[in-house]
């Protein structure tokens, strides 16, 4: 009779239990009906436009997010007008227009260390003045007679800017320079035996040769060797240009050519 009741009671535990679990499953399902019903008639007294404005800044604050993700952007390279140098189209008839590349000029460095050195550490004025262009010109024959032409740097600049090179002489004073064409204006001869080839040439003649590059711009060359002269350059037609940066003036660049055999 125990065991009987014992039973009975456990069972009606156990309903009592189940009936309540049940309500508070009603009750929860109840709430979160009531939640959810507060929150779209929130929503619906939010008028288009809110929703919108809501919307946009939203993906406004995303796209901000999305920036403070992506690397830092490279700034736009400098325009044909910033560089020191000409960019043309290559002549198919002629000399190249291509630019001389850094690396090429790490080259002639290292391959022509000792004629290179020996040019650019030449007691350089960079004054402007007849005098100093002459001075110049001593100190770069005199240094281009030590080197065998095995020794002797090739071009390291070409196409360049001459208002690129007349601004920064300390940089380009006794580099060996190139354009690919040029208009030849004059060519004077400074007769031997002279007091300016006596002191600039050991009494030997030279010319002097006025061009203008295809961009409009002035240079002069002293070339000291007069014999080739007229099968490289004669006034009216067109050629390249190449010579050693010994100076500057108010009308362009001076360059100096020891010998035009030479190259």
């Amino acid at each position: 009779m125990k065991r009987i009741l014992i039973v009975v009671c456990c069972m009606f535990v156990l309903l009592l239990s189940t009936t309540s679990c049940k309500k508070q499953e009603v009750n929860a399902l109840s709430t979160g009906g009531n939640l959810l019903e507060q929150a779209e008639s929130i929503f619906s007294g939010v008028s288009i436009n809110d929703r919108e404005s809501i919307e946009q800044n939203s993906n406004a604050n995303q796209e901000a997010t999305d920036q403070t993700l992506l690397p830092p952007q490279e700034s736009e390279p400098n325009g044909k007008e910033d560089l020191p140098y000409w960019v043309d189209e290559p002549d198919p008839w002629g000399p190249t227009e291509s630019i001389v590349s850094e690396e090429r000029r790490e080259y002639i460095r290292t391959e022509y260390q000792k004629g290179y050195n020996l040019i650019k550490n030449q007691a350089w004025s960079f004054e402007t003045g007849e005098e100093n262009y002459q001075n110049n010109i001593i100190l770069l024959v005199n240094a281009l007679s030590q080197l065998s032409a095995e020794e002797t740097p090739p071009i390291t600049y070409s196409q360049m800017k001459t208002s690129a090179l007349c601004d920064d002489l300390e940089v380009y004073m006794g580099e060996l320079v190139f354009w690919a064409s040029a208009h030849i204006d004059t060519v004077t001869t400074i007769e031997e035996d002279t007091e300016l080839t006596q002191s600039l040439n050991q009494g030997n003649s030279f010319c002097i040769v006025e061009a203008t590059t295809k961009h409009d711009e002035y240079i002069r060359i002293y070339i000291m060797d007069s014999k080739n002269v007229s099968t490289w350059y004669q006034p009216g037609i067109n050629h390249s240009l190449k010579g050693w940066v010994v100076g500057a003036d108010e009308n362009g660049l001076v360059l100096c050519v020891p010998s035009l055999s030479g190259g």
